[in-house]
């Protein structure tokens, strides 16, 4: 079996799993006493996010077991940075993510070979792990974000 299949259910699961989370997590209360709405832009900034982070993480999942596999995830990568560089997100939470994931990204995507990049992997998904982690942050202070991601 080559890995075409296993790296793109990996790749499906990692984006469902980090965008419907929000969905089954009870919103944290703000500082004002209710959980706080997401608006203006941030939910959309929130869902590239987290959707170039899913992909970023199977492709360094794949780069790092080397061997030449398949990337899937990996050709979505280009068009995900071009996204990255629009996104103006105004929650610290999101510009903190961004911050972090659109120079992982840049250095993945200008590394070339399955040496360099099975070298490089460890520390992209440590990188990664950081930026999901601000994701999470932002997630659990806004009700309702499912419902406003884009189709």
């Amino acid at each position: 079996m080559n890995g075409r299949p296993t790296a793109a259910l990996l790749t499906a699961a990692l984006v469902a799993t980090g965008v419907a989370a929000c969905a089954d997590r009870p919103p944290r209360p703000s500082l004002s006493g209710g959980p706080e709405q997401a608006t203006g832009e941030d939910p959309v900034a929130y869902y590239q996010l987290a959707t170039t982070s899913g992909f970023l993480q199977a492709s360094a999942a794949t780069g790092r077991s080397g061997g030449g596999r398949i990337d899937p995830a990996g050709a979505q990568l280009p068009a995900a940075s071009a996204r990255l560089t629009r996104l103006h997100p105004r929650d610290s939470d999101l510009r903190h993510a961004l911050a972090l994931l659109a120079p992982a990204l840049h250095r993945w995507l200008s590394l070339t070979g399955g040496a360099r990049r099975s070298r490089s992997a460890e520390g992209t998904l440590g990188i990664n792990r950081r930026v999901q982690v601000a994701l999470s942050r932002y997630e659990s202070r806004h009700r309702g974000l499912s419902g406003s991601i884009p189709e």
